[in-house]
């Protein structure tokens, strides 16, 4: 919601500010969740752990 709202600073900042401001974007585009799951399934199918549903049989009327 704040595409084209600008202080007028971001000309003025270095290579590395751009690129954090983008990263930082990016992120908030994403969601922090999103990118902590994404990170902890990386991590977990490292480790050998993978996610295991329940199977369930549900009566239904």
């Amino acid at each position: 919601a704040t595409v084209g709202l600008t202080a007028g600073l971001t000309p003025n900042l270095t290579v590395v500010g751009k690129v954090i401001i983008i990263i930082m974007m990016y992120i908030g585009r994403i969601g922090p969740i999103t990118m902590v799951l994404l990170f902890v399934k990386k991590y977990n199918s490292r480790k050998g752990k993978d996610v295991n549903f329940v199977k369930e049989h549900i009566l239904i009327g």
